[in-house]
């Protein structure tokens, strides 16, 4: 899986995305949480979900890793 591929998924869901050197930072208007992060991309992506390491960084990021 690829960096680009996972932000441009989630830019199509409505959140702020921007690709960074250790991963896909995502943001919205509001506050995000990892897990709303995370079940966007479950819903997605499936099975590898699991795969994403993904980190709250702020009360309005969340940092995802592959």
């Amino acid at each position: 899986m690829h960096a680009h591929l996972i932000a441009q998924t989630l830019q199509d869901l409505g959140f702020k995305v921007v690709t960074c050197s250790t991963g896909v930072i995502v943001s919205l208007n509001r506050p995000v949480s990892a897990m709303e992060v995370e079940t966007a991309l479950a819903q997605e992506f499936d099975t590898l979900a699991d795969s994403f390491k993904i980190r709250q960084i702020n009360s309005s990021e969340v940092l995802v890793q592959e």
